[in-house]
């Protein structure tokens, strides 16, 4: 029988159930029963490049601890769909926190951008910064520590090169101060790629390891691939990682119940965010 035959074929519930405990167990992330197709697509696509006559040869090589093809499968399934300045109420809302903090303290910032995919983020993150240091006529003092769980999605994020259509929601004047022609696109500057450090990691490790507290969290579009027990379990593991004051921003409706003793909501139209609150 012929990989071709093999490949019309469809993932069965048993083989579903089967790839959500494993990646549950490995990452803590959980696919809903619509998310199947997706799941199902991107194993062909794998089994095609490596030549797999079945969905459970494949999961015995995954299964198998390799690193590099671990790595492999959780950058495929994971959807590493973004663009600059994604929701702009959320930037809108960072930007005018930056201004605060720049009149308030000379100290430097730390951000975090959590799930950073292929670099969007924590590059829109810097322009904002940059535009506020250049407001005040001073030079802001930032860090942005900017993780994902794929290693391929965090090179791509390094490298700082993008096609054209990745600049839709960009200002033309930010183009232009922020990006220089390469080959046919458009790489970051290194003025806005100093104050970045990627890492690729897994979110459910990093409540254990020794991070700044954090001014600014920004975490969007990653709850998705959690069941709510799971949301609400990283939500208060970053919530430790803020400072008294610090500002964590999540995606509008990402989580509709949680609360956290040490938050107050931020009151802000089209944005879901929090302040941690001050201790004395």
């Amino acid at each position: 029988m012929g990989w071709s035959l093999q490949a019309t074929q469809s993932l069965s519930a048993l083989q579903f159930e089967q790839w959500n405990g494993l990646l549950e167990e490995r990452t803590g992330m959980h696919f809903r029963q619509v998310q199947q197709s997706h799941l199902q697509a991107q194993l062909l696509m794998r089994m095609r490049e490596l030549n797999c006559n079945s969905f459970d040869e494949y999961y015995q090589i995954v299964r198998a601890a390799d690193a590099e093809e671990w790595g492999v499968f959780v950058s495929r399934i994971t959807v590493n769909e973004t663009r600059f300045f994604r929701h702009i109420e959320s930037f809108d809302f960072v930007r005018r926190t930056i201004v605060e903090k720049y009149e308030k303290t000379s100290a430097s910032l730390n951000v975090w951008s959590v799930g950073c995919a292929t670099g969007e983020e924590p590059y829109s993150l810097a322009m904002l910064f940059e535009e506020a240091a250049e407001l005040h006529g001073g030079d802001l003092s930032y860090t942005i520590d900017a993780t994902d769980i794929s290693a391929e999605a965090i090179a791509l994020a390094k490298l700082g090169e993008y096609p054209g259509s990745a600049f839709a929601e960009v200002k033309p004047a930010l183009r232009e101060k922020y990006f220089q022609t390469h080959g046919g696109r458009l790489k970051v500057t290194d003025a806005v790629k100093r104050h970045i450090r990627f890492h690729c990691e897994n979110i459910l490790d990093l409540a254990h390891k020794p991070i700044e507290k954090m001014d600014i969290i920004f975490c969007q579009n990653l709850l998705i691939y959690f069941q709510e027990w799971r949301k609400k379990s990283i939500l208060d593991a970053l919530v430790k990682q803020l400072k008294p004051g610090g500002i964590l921003i999540i995606g509008p409706g990402e989580v509709m119940t949680w609360k956290n003793i040490f938050l107050t909501p931020c009151r802000e139209i089209g944005v879901q965010a929090y302040q941690r609150i001050q201790t004395t």
